[in-house]
């Protein structure tokens, strides 16, 4: 199964501090090492890439994966624009060097999409070639459902498909929720009825309208149990399910068993959400960051799968604040990490270490910015330098441009 990762990045809430997001992402899964010691304080290499945008979003999201098939990590961009129905896209390529170059207009066919809150790199049609999704979503003075797009990978170009529903998808992710070997979609509809779109295998998927009913969240995650249950996190709900936050309990067959409440107080949302094994005990867990209006419980912390159904607050990561609507997953000295986003030196990359999780570099993350305002924050792999490169999208006042230093 191909991997995927995603970040977002609120324009309103940015500052001249850095931040940086996760690593990973579908075909670039490559080993990196971690220092033997503390990190040094010594400033990161100055950035090589600059790229210079004259059309921007309003919020920004990114992924990482391997688009072209030559093991680098590459990087898509995109987001969404106030109150209108356009926003771009761009598709940032690595060079072998860990600079980035824009190939937006190589390889699609448009740079437009009808705005989103996430982007996705995976392989949906099992063809060895990484696709792009977006999901739908438009925000302004009222939030509004749109049309998600495919953009299917044909090798030196990809195609455009839009899809047929209008989703409002503030929440979203993949998984393979079926087992049947393609990647599905989980997204947040319009009127408190998820849309789950079962790949079909052949370039299309159905909508499954019926599943994820009286769910609307901001974010999601699946774990499947060994007994063929499927736990589905929706954080930020409504409060439909009697919580603020749930796990969603469905049997082998999707048929919906119960819902398991998720420990928050009161007003706090669960926004960001990321699946792996956080304790090194073989079973999947859930790293949840909570928004931090309301900080009564450590809004960093882990939900660990102590077996079939059941899940108990693990190890609290920090108690840093978090507004940002996606967490991604990669691979650190061979463990799973994961990256919160935050504003400035409250980023935070944790990489799985003697069952634990530890920050990965944490003061590589305030020395990014400057004195401009910062859009956007990812980072990406190189697995042939065997580094990891943190991209910014900085606002100069006039335009804003792609930067890029090593961590």
């Amino acid at each position: 199964m191909k991997k995927f990762c995603t970040l977002v990045w609120n324009v309103s809430l940015a500052v001249t501090l850095a931040a940086c997001g996760g690593a990973g992402g579908a075909g670039g899964s490559s080993t990196l090492s971690t220092p033997s010691s503390p990190p040094s304080s010594q400033t990161p290499a100055a950035a090589e890439t600059s790229i210079t945008i004259t059309n921007g979003n309003t919020v920004y999201n990114s992924a990482t994966g391997d688009l072209n098939g030559d093991g680098l990590d590459d990087v898509v961009v995109s987001g969404w624009r106030y109150d209108s129905s356009t926003a771009y896209i761009w598709v940032l390529i690595q060079n072998s060097d860990g600079t980035l170059s824009d190939k937006t207009s190589t390889l699609l066919p448009v740079n437009t999409t009808h705005g989103s809150q996430h982007v996705f790199i995976a392989d949906f049609d099992n063809d060895g070639k990484n696709d792009i999704f977006v999901p739908g979503f438009l925000d302004g003075s009222v939030m509004a459902p749109t049309t998600s797009m495919m953009f299917w990978n044909n090798g030196a170009t990809f195609s455009k498909q839009d899809f047929t529903e209008q989703v409002m998808a503030h929440g979203a992710c993949l998984d393979d929720i079926n087992s049947d070997g393609k990647m599905d979609i989980l997204a947040a509809g319009s009127n408190g009825v998820g849309v789950l779109y079962v790949n079909n295998g052949n370039r299309s998927f159905t909508a499954d309208t019926t599943t994820l009913i009286n769910t609307w969240f901001a974010t999601c995650g699946v774990i499947h149990q060994a007994n063929g249950d499927i736990n589905i996190l929706m954080g930020g709900e409504t409060a439909r399910s009697g919580y603020r936050s749930a796990i969603a309990v469905f049997n082998s067959n999707l048929q919906f068993q119960n819902y398991i409440g998720v420990n928050t107080s009161s007003g706090e949302d669960l926004i960001n959400s990321a699946v792996f094994d956080a304790n090194g005990d073989g079973r999947q867990d859930f790293v949840m960051a909570l928004s931090n209006v309301y900080p009564a419980l450590p809004s960093r912390r882990v939900l660990l799968n102590t077996g079939t159904n059941t899940f108990t607050d693990g190890q609290t990561l920090d108690t840093l604040g978090s507004e940002y609507f996606t967490l991604v997953t990669s691979l650190v000295d061979g463990t799973p990490a994961v990256f919160l986003p935050e504003t400035g030196i409250g980023s935070r990359l944790y990489y799985v270490s003697n069952g634990t999780m530890v920050a990965y570099k944490p003061t590589s993350f305030g020395e990014m910015t400057g004195s401009n305002r910062l859009l956007m924050p990812t980072i990406y792999k190189n697995a042939q330098q065997r580094k990891i490169y943190m991209l910014q999208l900085l606002n100069d006042g006039n335009n804003s441009t792609f930067k890029t230093h090593e961590m």
